[in-house]
């Protein structure tokens, strides 16, 4: 197990049709400060990761197609696993689709008192790790696409 990466400086960003078909027809970007963290194709996508990572956002969330910015409120965690059997004993408290090395494979969303406070952690099987289970890329990007 590694020490956990902190996401705690998100926003996120709405663009207009134009500036989605200059950037790969994303609609929602992610930051972490000023680096690109995650980018989605549908609202309803974006609002899953969200959800899923117990994070928020306060703003209204524009319409499909209009401008907008914000910042994301809360604090997340992802969580590499070298050890199958440790990762396997985890008690989650909902599962995911993670995104890792080009490949979507099981993630088990944990809560943690990280800084004072419980976070989600993402936990998922490192890309090293013999037969790591992968999951079906088309139906994983028609849910998180």
């Amino acid at each position: 197990m590694f020490d956990p990466q902190v996401y705690c400086n998100l926003y996120w960003c709405s663009l207009t049709p134009e500036l989605s078909e200059e950037r790969g027809r994303y609609r929602y970007l992610v930051t972490e400060g000023a680096t690109s963290h995650v980018a989605f194709r549908r609202r309803t996508s974006f609002e899953r990761w969200l959800l899923e990572r117990g994070l928020v956002i306060h703003d209204i969330i524009p319409q499909e197609g209009e401008y907008g910015h914000g910042k994301i409120d809360g604090i997340y965690c992802k969580r590499s696993w070298m050890d199958r059997e440790s990762f396997e004993a985890l008690e989650p408290v909902r599962v995911v689709r993670v995104m890792d090395n080009a490949k979507y494979t099981v993630g088990k969303v944990t809560e943690e008192i990280i800084r004072g406070q419980k976070v989600c952690v993402v936990n998922y099987l490192n890309v090293n790790v013999p037969n790591r289970p992968t999951l079906d890329y088309n139906e994983s990007k028609r849910l998180y696409g």
